[in-house]
């Protein structure tokens, strides 16, 4: 649940970045808000990547965490590249790469949190291990997970 609400949170951080809500301040407050309102916005991104990592939604090698991780890194970069852009003058592909990550990121991290669900699968483990040591990506063991029951 908390990645859903992290996440919609993100859209709405997202689109007041992305909106003409920063004339409503002078440049003096702009610079001082902005500093609260990005790292606001990674530690809102961040979190439920580093849960989802964590096996808390599941197992962090599941299709649906993996592309919630990728969507989510994306993201973070986007944001990451926004803050580059707005406190450095920066040319206008840069702004472009930045607005164009940030939004495929994080919309497609909300919109996986939202309506995608990790389900029982053969190919990844079931439950979490709590001394599941730290693997590698591609060196992580499966345990067989079929039904033995049918065999004879």
């Amino acid at each position: 649940m908390t990645r859903r609400i992290f996440s919609i949170l993100s859209v709405v951080g997202m689109v007041l970045a992305m909106s003409r809500v920063v004339d409503l301040f002078t440049p003096q407050q702009l610079q001082n808000i902005a500093g609260v309102f990005f790292a606001g916005l990674v530690v809102l991104q961040l979190w439920p990547l580093v849960a989802t990592q964590r096996n808390s939604y599941g197992h962090r090698r599941h299709p649906v965490n993996r592309l919630y991780t990728l969507m989510g890194s994306v993201g973070l970069v986007g944001t990451t590249l926004l803050v580059v852009v707005f406190y450095l003058h920066s040319p206008i592909w840069l702004i472009v790469i930045a607005g164009s990550l940030m939004i495929v990121g994080i919309v497609g991290a909300a919109v996986l949190a939202l309506f995608a669900a990790p389900w029982d699968d053969w190919s990844t483990r079931r439950g979490r291990d709590v001394d599941d040591e730290l693997f590698l990506r591609d060196d992580e063991p499966v345990e067989d997970v079929w039904d033995k029951s049918f065999r004879t």
